[in-house]
């Protein structure tokens, strides 16, 4: 079978700063390699189908995924495509393919090149290319952020040449960081205000899907911070952690 990792990364070692050159291909590559269906079909329907979490009973949303739910989680910028981090991208796909899941989802995170999110698509893809069952999309976003109306826009995008649609479920800030940090005060120690958001928005997604599985691609503060609250409450039985770097001075390992 072909490899995942696309052939114009190669050597080198860790570079100290995000190539463009190297974004450009890369974004032309995920595009290129993930063409679910007809390029450019259209959907009568918006790829893209928002629900409020607080809009539907808790046992009948979660009754309403498909199992198993893998939630990916990982960098949500400035990956710089090493040799040895395309390698770990290959490694985190494979992961998730493998776990073979009826749901795959994550926080919010826009789609972009160097980010976790690219590999949405290579997921999606490679079920194919095994003949596997496409699993769904589900995500989970702020109702406050900024940013929704950008989101929104990139994911409708980026869905719509993949052929795809996804839920996003969307969460109330101030609700979401009260529930998840109640009683636990100590967990914010050394957090910024930023840090505490993204943490919480995990363990709410966590909290409405019920899964049992998270799958990194690198991570800091964030994703340390919700294993340890997760399993300080129980139900996380696995957490795969797999290894990615980004340039100094980005954050996060």
């Amino acid at each position: 079978a072909a490899p995942l990792r696309p052939s114009f990364v190669g050597g080198g070692g860790k570079s100290s700063a995000v190539n463009p050159l190297r974004t450009s291909l890369l974004l032309t590559w995920v595009f290129s390699v993930c063409p679910f269906g007809e390029r450019g079909a259209t959907m009568s329907e918006p790829a893209l189908r928002f629900e409020s979490a607080d809009g539907q009973d808790v046992h009948a949303r979660k009754a309403s995924f498909r199992q198993p739910i893998v939630h990916m989680k990982g960098f949500g910028s400035k990956i710089d495509w090493t040799a040895e981090n395309t390698a770990f991208l290959e490694t985190y796909v494979k992961a998730i393919v493998e776990s073979k899941p009826g749901t795959i989802a994550w926080d919010g995170d826009n789609h972009g090149p160097n980010s976790f999110t690219c590999a949405v698509l290579l997921v999606l893809e490679e079920h194919k290319r095994r003949g596997a069952p496409t699993p769904d999309l589900l995500m989970f976003k702020y109702l406050q952020d900024k940013d929704v109306a950008g989101f929104q826009d990139g994911w409708e995008k980026v869905l719509r040449e993949a052929g795809q649609r996804a839920r996003v479920i969307l969460v109330d800030k101030d609700k979401a960081v009260r529930e998840e940090f109640e009683g636990v005060e100590e967990a914010k120690a050394g957090l910024l205000a930023w840090e505490l958001d993204y943490v919480a928005l995990g363990l709410q997604g966590l909290r409405i899907t019920g899964a049992s599985r998270i799958i990194f691609l690198g991570g800091g503060a964030v994703p340390l911070t919700e294993i340890k609250m997760k399993y300080r409450v129980g139900g996380l039985r696995e957490c795969w952690l797999v290894p990615a770097s980004r340039p100094r001075g980005a954050g996060g390992a």
